[in-house]
């Protein structure tokens, strides 16, 4: 497991990512708990971070793969084949939980997550899933 690290710790951590480029995560919208657009501000969102919180996974990847089985899926693909919004909460709520956590990103969940944004974008992105991406691709790497 990660070390021990609380959400003011978290909040902390990206107020540091601010010298390294990752500002766009810093916004309020980011931790808004009662906005839907936000990632961790919808139902799902929520109780993933809460459970991340928790666990504190040295891989976010298994843990994202974890939380489908936990919703009743046999795969990360099969949730996306039944329940594409509960598929982007879990990706894109563990991608921000990552973030906040570790203050970095592991390449895998980011793909998935811009994945999820491109899709979900079509020709035009929500103002919500643009903040998104320019967090996502900001975020330092994960070795």
């Amino acid at each position: 497991m990660a070390g021990d690290v609380s959400l003011g710790a978290a909040r902390r951590r990206l107020d540091a990512l601010r010298t390294r480029g990752a500002r766009p995560a810093r916004r309020p919208f980011f931790w808004d708990p009662a906005d839907d657009e936000a990632p961790h501000g919808n139902d799902e969102g929520a109780d993933l971070l809460t459970d991340y919180l928790a666990r504190r996974p040295d891989d976010a990847v298994a843990f994202l793969a974890a939380q489908a089985r936990a919703c009743g899926y046999e795969t990360l693909d099969e949730a996306a084949a039944d329940d594409e919004h509960l598929h982007d909460a879990l990706v894109l709520g563990t991608a921000f939980a990552e973030i906040k956590v570790t203050g970095q990103l592991t390449a895998t969940l980011r793909d998935l997550a811009l994945d999820v944004l491109a899709r979900r974008a079509g020709n035009e992105p929500t103002e919500a899933d643009s903040l998104l991406g320019t967090a996502l691709r900001a975020a330092p790497r994960a070795p």
